[in-house]
């Protein structure tokens, strides 16, 4: 739901990390909800930033 060029996913150790900027809170929570999905995530940090559209 969310466009790949607006941020960033790194994986390691089990902890997906998501950082970027989007343009709705609603956004935010469908990445973080996708990462949720991948097999073997134990944990996801999510430092992506909501930001008004220019």
């Amino acid at each position: 739901m969310v466009r790949r060029d607006q941020i960033t996913v790194v994986c390691q150790n089990g902890v997906v990390t998501l950082s970027g900027a989007v343009s709705t809170e609603e956004e935010r929570r469908r990445a973080e909800f996708d990462a949720w999905a991948l097999f073997a995530v134990d944990e996801v940090v999510n430092a992506i930033e909501v930001r008004a559209a220019p």
